[in-house]
């Protein structure tokens, strides 16, 4: 053997992985040249030379599992007629899977499948392959029952490859396939048809029919799962088929069921009435094992009109009342949507088990049963039923796209509720079963509202308005928001049309009935703004309606009479967008005078918000000022509740105004809002937001705004300089992208820089906060001028009780990562080098972490978390004094996770206010 090829054997013992190809085929070029004796290296060598050279050395017998690995890397490129010529001396020459060595075995199991496909299908060769071609796959199977897993499982993974590359007719391979698959199948069914599972997609029917025969195999109804679903079966095949699998399903493990009936229904047979009916009667004797059957009972059933679906509700109706967990009421329901025959009879079953089981996920799972039924079927259909069970009650009481007709709910329902409304008044009864019939009632009415919604004549819903308005004052019964979504549900332009001015009067009767009960108020109200929304008149409850307000708003206030006005405002609320505009301008007189006796501020203030949302042009039109001015000067005598609304009705006065024609509103307002950016309502801290975002807009030039909230930083008050420092942090923040904000950073930094110097906690953590803005804002060459008086700033409030740690920490390490660790340093004083230099070791490890793609940066999009004091530091609260610190940072937290805080913006999308619009995209007036 020549000294290169040797080498290369050598190799291959010493390192069994595989080799590139690019330089077995060198070496072998080089072995070819020196046999050759040429020594001429420019010599094109063919593949049939290093097929040559190889099939040589191996009828010496030595170093056989190397060149069998050279061989199954090269043989590809030989030309097929050399491989066909010597398929007999290979075959030969390996002599057959070797038991003794066990590498030889799967090197020449991977060389028969190599020969097969060239030499039996593909390369222009026979398409039948012949003997040798027949004693290769021989081979191969002989290995499926090798007692070694890897080679069994390596000879499967070869027949699979050749099935695959072949692109000829390959009868004989698996006709081979198959009677392997046949004789072995009763000594050793699990393990063939494991090994071979991959090769059901190729198999013929030949082998199906016997497979049924080993069903209590797990691995066979895969089998025959696969072999299906890979091939167009002709209506016989399939009918067979299944027709055996239906004769040997008491062979079918309970755990199986799933896997038999997903099988069944692999195989079309919808052309065989008679034999989907078997397989429905199969199938039904595994749903109380296997929810997985139910997909395949519906397959089966669904078509079919010749089966007896009562028996089958029935039938379906037993293993829901057997069922510990409410297993098949999802089925039966279905049931009853699809086969109106059994509709009474799955409602009978379902209302049973109903009653029969105390197990609160089955009673769940049949209501949504019952639900659904009532969803596809409709409620007119159900209550035809007569079945008018409590259970059957509610679930009438969900939505169905069925239209429906009033009429049945007078006719099927109304009687029920009458007659137990009188049962309940009766002396003879019980107060148990009093009881009964009063919740009978109440179940009755609430299956009132999905009729009135689904009802779609105009003429039934005008008729039994009254009906409904009546049961709404009926005292003995807490029926009002029934009633109220009865209305509103049925309240249409026609309706309105006919009965609103009726309506509107009787709702404002059981409104003043229930005074004193905001729940109940609030109810009416908001059934009355429905009313109103749909087109009912309204002047004539609103003529009655403010006069009883103005006999009210002359001193003295009492307790009564304050709760009297409230009352009245209420209602006022709910009929404004009907009013006219002449009327408006009362109410603005009306509102006015409530405000200014300091009493009533919140419905006053309410009224007055809901006002210029509806009209506007009437409020204001001789000018703003007099609303701001209302709002703005009753600051200290209004209630403190009444800030919301005030900031409500501020807000829609900055978002309409015209700041030419009006310059003084906004320096006139912006004090009010500023303070309530302090308040302790996160709702109120919101609504200042937005109106400082809408007062931004409406003044038209971003730099004379900022030095409006600017002049609030000389106050007299912490509490009033800290709020604009806050709102100053704001403005930077959300309108960042504006140019003219921008360059003003550096401007409004130097005045918050010198309140570094102040006292008050409350202004340095606004200070702290803007500078946690400004630093993440500001570009490197605006800030660089200001970096000392920051840095300088900043570690005043380092150390000492009232220090902010956490957050002047993250702002140093900004400009570390910024301006770099020594020019950072320079500003530092020496006592605190120490923590410059472990902020310095935070960041190398950071930007080692950020390198790597584990690391993040700073979060620079939550305002409120740039804000907040105790905002985390990336390293976890580990400082270079006091080690973990963090335990104390998350007490800390504790009782914030709800609070609202400041808007919930980000630096891409910031929220502002109740409208949720957003500052991205916003560009500067």
């Amino acid at each position: 053997m020549s000294s290169p090829l040797s080498n290369i054997l050598d190799t291959l013992s010493a390192d069994r992985r595989d080799i590139q190809l690019a330089a077995v085929t060198s070496a072998l070029v080089s072995i070819v040249q020196n046999i050759d004796g040429s020594g001429n290296t420019d010599r094109r060598v063919s593949p049939g030379e290093l097929f040559a050279v190889i099939l040589t050395s191996l009828t010496k017998g030595e170093r056989v599992l190397e060149l069998l690995k050279l061989l199954n890397a090269t043989i590809q490129y030989v030309p097929p007629p050399l491989v066909k010529a010597n398929v007999k001396a290979l075959l030969k020459l390996t002599k057959g899977p070797s038991n003794s060595d066990k590498a030889v075995s799967r090197q020449s199991i991977t060389l028969y499948g190599s020969l097969v496909v060239i030499a039996g299908g593909t390369g222009g060769g026979d398409a039948t392959g012949g003997d040798d071609t027949t004693q290769c796959v021989r081979s191969i199977l002989s290995s499926l029952s090798s007692p070694t897993p890897k080679t069994r499982k390596h000879a499967a993974a070869t027949l699979r490859t050749v099935l695959q590359s072949s692109s000829g007719p390959l009868t004989p391979v698996v006709q081979a396939v198959e009677d392997f698959l046949l004789e072995a199948l009763p000594s050793s069914p699990s393990q063939v048809l494991t090994l071979l599972l991959p090769l059901a997609p190729f198999l013929t029917a030949r082998v199906a029919i016997p497979l049924t025969a080993y069903l209590s195999q797990p691995v066979t109804l895969p089998f025959l799962s696969s072999f299906s679903q890979s091939r167009s079966l002709t209506s016989d095949v399939s009918v067979a088929v299944v027709s055996s699998l239906l004769k040997n399903h008491g062979s079918v493990p309970k755990a199986s069921a799933g896997a038999y009936a997903s099988c069944l229904s692999s195989f079309d047979v919808s052309g065989e009435p008679k034999l989907c009916q078997a397989v429905v009667q199969v199938l039904m004797t595994f749903l109380s094992t296997n929810p997985q059957v139910a997909p395949v009972f519906k397959k089966y059933t669904a078509p079919l009109a010749t089966l007896n679906a009562v028996k089958i509700a029935e039938s379906l109706g037993k293993r829901v009342s057997t069922s510990p967990n409410g297993e098949g009421c999802e089925l039966l329901g279905w049931w009853g949507e699809t086969k109106p025959e059994a509709l009474k009879v799955v409602v009978e079953n379902l209302v049973a088990a109903h009653g029969n089981t105390t197990n609160n996920k089955s009673k769940r799972s049949i209501l949504a049963a019952l639900e659904s039924i009532v969803s596809a079927r409709g409620h007119e259909e159900v209550v035809a039923l007569g079945i008018l069970d409590p259970l059957v009650l509610s679930a009438l009481q969900s939505p169905s796209d069925v239209p429906t007709t009033l009429k049945t709910f007078q006719s099927a329902l109304l009687p029920l509720a009458r007659k137990s409304d009188v049962a309940s008044r009766s002396s003879t009864v019980t107060a148990e079963e009093r009881a009964a019939h009063k919740a009978r009632v109440d179940a009755v009415w609430t299956v009132a509202v999905p009729f009135c919604a689904a009802a779609p004549s105009a003429d039934e819903r005008v008729a039994f308005v009254p009906t409904v308005v009546k049961v709404m004052g009926d005292t003995k019964y807490d029926l009002l928001g029934v009633g109220c979504k009865c209305i509103s549900s049925m309240m249409s332009a026609e309706v309105a049309e006919k009965v609103g001015v009726k309506v509107l009067a009787s709702l404002f009767n059981v409104a003043d009935k229930a005074k004193g009960d905001t729940v109940k108020v609030n109810l009416v109200c908001g059934c009355i703004s429905d009313v109103v929304a749909a087109g009912a008149p309204v002047q004539g409850v609103f003529k009655k309606l403010l006069p009883r307000i103005l006999t009210l708003v002359a001193p003295p206030f009492d307790g009564d009479k304050v709760e009297s006005i409230n009352h009245l405002l209420t209602l006022l609320s709910s009929i404004l967008p009907g009013i006219t505009a002449s009327d408006a301008t009362a109410v603005y007189r009306t509102t006015k005078a409530i405000i200014g006796t300091g009493k009533c501020g919140k419905k006053a203030f309410r009224v007055l918000a809901s006002l210029l949302g509806s009209h506007p042009s009437t409020v204001l039109e001789a000018g703003p000022e007099d609303v701001v001015k209302v709002i703005t000067e009753t600051l200290m005598s209004c209630d403190v509740g009444s800030r919301l609304e005030r900031l409500k009705s501020l807000r829609q006065v900055l978002e309409t105004l015209d700041n030419k024609r009006h310059p003084d509103v906004i320096p006139g307002s912006v004090g009010e809002v500023l303070l309530c950016l302090k308040d302790s309502n996160g709702k109120v801290r919101d609504e200042a937001y937005g109106c400082l975002a809408a007062a931004f807009d409406a003044r038209g030039d971003p730099r004379d705004f900022i030095h409006i909230v600017l002049g609030a930083v000389a106050a007299r008050t912490p509490h009033m300089r800290s709020a604009a420092v806050m709102a100053l942090s704001r403005v930077v923040f959300d309108r960042r992208d504006c140019e003219v904000t921008r360059s003003m950073v550096g401007e409004v930094l130097g005045v918050v820089c010198v309140l570094f110097r102040e006292k008050a906690r409350e202004v340095i953590k606004s200070a702290v906060g803007f500078v946690r803005v400004a630093v993440a804002s500001m570009s490197k060459e605006d800030l660089e001028p200001m970096l000392g008086d920051v840095v300088e700033g900043l570690l005043l409030w380092n150390k000492g009780k009232d220090r902010f740690r956490a957050k002047i920490k993250i702002i140093l390490k900004r400009l570390v990562r910024v301006y770099g660790y020594e020019a950072v340093k320079d500003h530092v004083p020496k006592e605190d080098e120490r923590l410059i230099t472990h902020i310095r070791k935070v960041e190398e490890r950071e930007r080692r972490k950020r390198a790597s793609g584990r690391g993040g940066g700073d979060a620079d999009d939550d305002f409120e978390g740039m804000m907040d004091e105790e905002e985390r530091d990336s390293d976890g609260g580990r400082t270079f004094m006091s080690g973990m610190t963090g335990v104390t940072a998350r007490t800390g937290m504790t009782g914030r996770s709800g609070r609202t805080g400041l808007t919930g913006g980000t630096m891409d999308t910031a929220v502002t206010g109740r409208t949720g619009k957003t500052a991205e995209g916003r560009s500067c007036p």
